[in-house]
């Protein structure tokens, strides 16, 4: 046996110029070598990469052998988080199958790699075998142990219990091996990046291919720039086209990776001891309101190595939980350290990371939108609408606009992939909302499947993962009421989009009176949809709603978001706003005022009911901007109104709110402040204004 291509023998005849080494013809797959050897396999699983140049004939596949890719399969499919009984187990369902002697023997004895039907091979080295024999004696951690990072590493993951002769299996385990194939975003020093219809491969031409795709470049050397890889095979009959992603190797320049290295060591060094608390904050106040993150898979990568998470992502979790510094009895006594620089560290390591996106990449582009605005700010930074946009350019190259449901991947990531576009989608609305920007995601531009609950709650409960020790026991189970909230803010975005798409074109036209009739009954339709929603929301996401021990309602910024889309709607039905429809008692203006006018009282009583203590909480940076919104509708309303009566109740509304947002800023921190300042200065600005308007009302 040699040990690699270049010092095998002379090929015999008729065989291929670049025969694979032996791992890959093993596997039937492509073998590929970027520069020298080992080739990529077995360089990522740390093996030599070999060559024999007269392999052995192929034996027949023993009958112990097929049932250990039998238990193989099925130790892969155990899901269940509770504790399995050795007799009866999940044999009824089809998720195991005890080892036979014969199994036993197969696995121990001779070539630790065994052949299996299809064509894979099956390294036991890899594999970890549970046996009560073998099990470690020492029971589980219960929920009320205290226990850090550095204990977790020697947690065994899969423990039995000899008392009751239970195997338990970590739900969290199961979630994270999920179904399926290989994952497009875990293949280490590599990038999956989609090949969309127009790209320079021809989709259909790929699938018919028996072989990867590579592309060789240099006549001297053999040179590996990318490989395709198929996830889907499509369907023609159906007009369901492939769909392949190009895996390119992780390059960019050394300053880069320098700059990258700079700055993880700067977050690290930056946050010190405290990151395990600031960790703890992150899981506590912002992922249960903007859950982009998957809790287990982050928190596993965190306790077993934190540098493996980007920069990015790292500087932003710290940076957004370092609001609530206060709220930690751990980080109270210490002076609160500067989000700030953990903001700008996290921003140079992004720049650099866009060359080999991972979804890791996208939840950074996402969370680093939220970053707290400064107390002075009274207007959204345009570079909040770039990097929204900059967020669905990467969602884009990593395929998430197409729908995963059928695709060769773990059910996991199928569930994050949607997630995430969702989550792009909706954040892309509220900042096409906030700037008053054209969007960038037509209707026609994705096929991404509606989220359902079950697919939202993938990977959230982390109760009986000894990586979930990190947070707070309160936050390690799955928070339904919050994954409800995040479906019905998805389909309030969606209603948003309609309107943005319908109601504020750029590109204006002049509409027949028949075409007009039209416009107006399809806002009327919209509006009574809005109706409906908001009238028909689940009891746990009413103002009414409590939760926790605090009872502190979570649902505000779902219901403020609410009312700032209803006064885009009012406002484009009651067009135009002019002095000509103010004196026609038949305009639109004229018809939906009063109407208008009771709606928003539920505003105003809105934003009278929020406490302090929820204030306090996390509403995301689109919550200043829905303030502001709904606000100046009310500001709206009374320039607008025709009549000495309507000035009189608009006028009185706005005084209400007037006072409700000044005891809210009365009673709010720092934080708060920066939410409500713009919506309070238009406010006041309207007060000072207001008696001069009123009297140049009464000149006409």
């Amino acid at each position: 046996m040699q040990t690699g291509v270049q010092q095998a023998k002379a090929r015999r005849l008729r065989s291929r110029k670049d025969r694979p080494c032996d791992a890959c013809r093993q596997r039937k797959s492509a073998c590929i070598v970027t520069t020298c050897l080992p080739c990529r396999y077995c360089q990522s699983k740390g093996q030599d990469c070999t060559f024999t140049s007269t392999p052995s004939q192929r034996a027949r596949q023993a009958a112990s052998c097929v049932k250990v890719q039998r238990w193989r399969t099925t130790r892969a499919q155990c899901s269940s988080g509770k504790l399995i009984e050795d007799d009866e187990p999940l044999q009824k369902v089809g998720t195991y199958e005890p080892m036979s002697p014969d199994m036993l023997s197969c696995l121990l004895e001779g070539d630790p790699k065994v052949e299996l039907q299809d064509g894979e091979t099956l390294d036991l080295k890899d594999m970890s075998f549970v046996s009560p024999v073998s099990l470690p004696q020492t029971p589980f951690p219960t929920p009320d142990d205290d226990i850090s990072v550095a204990q977790l590493h020697s947690l065994s993951q899969v423990t039995y219990d000899q008392g009751t002769a239970k195997l338990c299996v970590p739900q969290t385990m199961s979630n994270l091996d999920g179904l399926g194939g290989e994952s497009l975003d875990e293949s280490i020093g590599l990038t999956a990046l989609f090949l969309g219809p127009s790209s320079d491969q021809d989709a259909n031409l790929l699938s018919s291919m028996r072989m990867n795709m590579a592309i060789i470049n240099g006549a001297a050397r053999r040179s590996v720039d990318a490989n395709v890889r198929q996830v889907h095979a499509g369907d023609i009959m159906a007009n369901v086209p492939p769909v392949h992603f190009n895996i390119v190797p992780d390059s960019c320049p050394e300053r880069d990776i320098r700059t990258k290295e700079i700055a993880s060591e700067k977050i690290e060094s930056h946050v010190g001891e405290h990151a395990d608390a600031l960790v703890r904050l992150y899981f506590r106040f912002i992922h249960p309101a903007f859950p982009v993150l998957s809790k287990a898979r982050f928190l596993q990568a965190y306790c077993l190595h934190r540098r493996s998470i980007p920069a990015s992502l790292r500087g932003v979790v710290y940076g957004l939980a370092c609001a609530f510094w206060e709220h930690s009895p751990v980080l109270k006594p210490f002076p609160r350290i500067s989000h700030t620089d953990l903001f700008e560290c996290a921003h140079l390591a992004l720049n650099r990371e866009f060359d080999s996106p991972k979804l890791a990449t996208l939840q950074a582009c996402l969370l680093l939108l939220h970053e707290s605005p400064p107390v002075t700010g009274t207007t959204e930074n345009p570079r909040n609408w770039t990097l929204a946009c900059q967020a669905i350019s990467c969602a884009q190259n990593l395929g998430l606009h197409c729908d995963p449901s059928l695709w060769n991947i773990p059910t996991w990531e199928k569930a994050l992939r949607k997630k995430l576009w969702w989550m792009c989608f909706t954040t892309e609305k509220w900042a096409s909302l906030t700037h008053g920007n054209p969007s960038h995601i037509p209707q026609s531009s994705f096929d991404t499947t509606d989220l359902t609950l079950t697919e939202a709650l993938i990977d959230e409960d982390v109760a009986c993962s000894p990586y979930g020790r990190v947070i707070s026991e309160r936050d390690r189970g799955c928070n339904q009421t919050r994954a409800i909230n995040l479906l019905e803010t998805i389909n309030l975005a969606k209603k948003l989009g309609i309107l943005l798409e319908y109601s504020y074109p750029i590109r204006g036209s002049v509409l027949s009176t028949s075409e007009s009739a039209v416009l107006d009954h399809s806002l009327y339709v919209l509006n009574a949809e809005l109706d409906s929603w908001y009238a028909l929301l689940p009891q746990c996401l009413t103002l009414d709603f409590t939760h926790g021990s605090g009872g502190v309602c979570t649902n505000g910024s779902l219901h403020l978001a609410y009312f700032a889309v209803k006064s885009l709607v009012l406002r484009a039905m009651m067009s135009p706003a002019t002095p000509l429809s103010k004196a026609n008692p038949f305009s639109n203006l004229r018809t939906y005022f009063d109407s208008s006018l009771e709606e928003f009282r539920q505003y105003v009583k809105l934003v009278s009911s929020i406490r302090a203590v929820e204030l306090d909480a996390f509403w995301g940076r689109q919550a200043r901007t829905h303030l502001v919104h709904a606000g100046n509708f009310l500001i709206y309303l009374f320039l607008c109104a025709s009549t000495a009566e309507q000035v009189e109740k608009s006028y009185s509304l706005l005084e209400a709110y007037r006072y409700s947002l000044r005891a809210l800023a009365a009673a709010a921190t720092d934080n708060s402040m920066g939410m409500l300042r713009p919506a309070l200065l238009r406010t006041e600005s309207f007060f000072r204004e207001a008696a001069g308007a009123m009297r140049k009302d009464e000149k006409h």
